[in-house]
């Protein structure tokens, strides 16, 4: 496979959202979280740490993913072209050779 543009990935993309919808679900429960005086002080602190550790994985599949040795993530597509990935897949035209019959 290829390298391929940052913006192109589905899978990428789909990480960014999943990272930034999983830090505003947090946010308020880290803050109240301090204080665990109540079932829904645990409550919240057990949905913020998994929260984090959702953020977390997903954060380290992206980062695994710009640096994929299958199918890099490149900022452009001027550098997914250029990036050693491509060009290993970029194969040269085989030569036709024709045999003359006497």
């Amino acid at each position: 496979m290829s390298a391929l543009p940052w913006y192109k990935s589905q899978v990428l993309i789909s990480q960014i959202v999943t990272v930034i919808s999983a830090i505003t679900a947090i946010a308020p429960k880290v803050a109240t979280a301090l204080g665990l005086t109540s079932v829904d002080a645990i409550n919240q602190t057990v949905t913020a740490v998994f929260g984090v550790i959702a953020v977390a994985a997903t954060a380290y599949g992206a980062v695994r993913r710009v640096n994929s040795p299958l199918q890099p993530l490149t900022l452009t597509q001027a550098d997914a072209d250029a990036h050693p990935a491509t060009v290993a897949t970029q194969v040269a035209p085989v030569p036709v050779v024709t045999a003359k019959v006497p």
